[in-house]
């Protein structure tokens, strides 16, 4: 149970190895919101891929999204240059990384940066469920 991360040319990508179904791969700097992104509740994690604070996020995004026991969906979405985030969530235009989203129902209803605890993402994620 894990996860890698991919390159391929100028684009990464995550690959999760024995990890549940609501543990998603998002493209990176997509061009617009995917639709399986506007239904139900989300917690996507945007990460830049040359920082090791944000890598390790994913570690947290993943225990956190377990606690949840698959109520909860999460996206993780590599970026290289913070304006990629502008053209599928214009609300992710925010300084500093990882940034961390709540969607339900395609709206974002939760957003914070930086460095976060398990605890601190599921009290993000918990009163939009």
């Amino acid at each position: 149970m894990s996860f890698s991360i991919l390159r391929s040319g100028p684009r990464y990508e995550i690959r999760f190895d024995g990890e549940p179904d609501y543990f998603r791969s998002l493209q990176m700097s997509p061009s617009e919101l995917e639709p399986e992104l506007r239904v139900g509740c989300w917690l996507v994690l945007v990460f830049a891929v040359w920082s090791m604070p944000d890598r390790e996020a994913i570690d947290v995004a993943m225990s956190a999204a377990r606690s949840f026991g698959g109520s909860v969906i999460l996206g993780v979405r590599p970026f290289d240059e913070p304006e990629e985030a502008l053209s599928w969530c214009p609300k992710a235009n925010v300084p500093t990384s990882p940034i961390w989203l709540v969607f339900r129902d395609s709206s974002v209803v939760g957003l914070t940066t930086g460095t976060r605890s398990v605890e601190e993402v599921v009290q993000l994620v918990r009163p939009h469920l």
